[in-house]
């Protein structure tokens, strides 16, 4: 049975082999959340957007899209 830092792991791999015939492995991640106070309430939403590049896995691969994801700034920390 996978795990899923394994699961993880295997998309990883994929997206990189998938990236391999392409120029570029620009990306930009992109985070949105929203609140409401309840309801009745309208939703206010937030979004974050962070260009950088695609790289192959690195790391425990325990957080999501985070170990094949480097931004541009920060100095490669996300």
């Amino acid at each position: 049975m996978f795990s899923m830092s394994d699961a993880v792991a295997a998309l990883a791999v994929g997206l990189n082999k998938l990236l391999v015939g392409f120029d570029t492995k620009a990306a930009t991640a992109v985070c949105t959340f929203a609140y409401s106070a309840g309801p009745g309430h309208e939703p206010i939403i937030f979004e974050g957007k962070t260009d950088g590049h695609i790289v192959p896995a690195r790391g425990d691969g325990k957080f999501g899209w985070d170990p094949v994801f480097e931004p541009n700034e920060s100095g490669g920390l996300t």
